[in-house]
């Protein structure tokens, strides 16, 4: 797997350079993958471009969980244009979406292992959808570290020992 990202890392720094968009960026990685020729080998990807003039955040998303967009005035929505994980297929497609960034909004980016934990540990308690996400990182409107400790622990991803997988967060704040 470290060599498999090791390989996508450098990939994707290439064609983020010559690429004109994160679809295109996204069906290139793609169909490198595949001329790897490694079977059930994939790759899940949200990659984006922060255009800072007109505050444009443009995306396309290889199967991670639909990102979360709070505002920073108010309301939230979820970023759920999207495509198949990178390497499955070479039809595959990967829709761009663009979205305005005001002053104070938050866009959240997290791997699965976020929302997966009542299956992974075998809780009873029922999956947890993006609403508790956007009440955890509006809690007080913290500092980023501190929205990404809280969201975190509403997962209960802060006890002692080791999670029961992995939970990668990005969060990308406006100002």
């Amino acid at each position: 797997a470290a060599l498999l990202m090791a390989t996508v890392h450098s990939a994707l720094h290439l064609e983020a350079a010559t690429a004109a968009s994160p679809a295109a960026v996204l069906r290139r990685l793609n169909l490198s993958l595949l001329d790897r020729k490694e079977t059930g080998t994939f790759v899940c990807l949200f990659y984006a471009h922060v255009d800072p003039e007109p505050r444009v955040l443009t995306y396309a998303n290889a199967g991670i969980e639909p990102p979360v967009m709070v505002r920073g005035g108010a309301g939230w929505e979820v970023l759920d244009q999207g495509g198949l994980v990178l390497g499955v297929s070479a039809d595959a497609d990967y829709p761009e979406a663009q979205v305005r960034l005001n002053s104070g909004d938050r866009v959240l980016v997290f791997s699965d292992g976020l929302m997966d934990v009542e299956e992974l540990t075998g809780s009873d308690a029922p999956p947890v959808g993006p609403e508790a996400l956007v009440a955890a990182m509006n809690e007080g409107r913290a500092e980023v570290r501190e929205s990404l400790r809280r969201v975190l622990a509403a997962r209960g991803l802060t006890r002692p020992g080791p999670p029961p997988d992995d939970a990668t967060l990005l969060l990308l704040q406006a100002y």
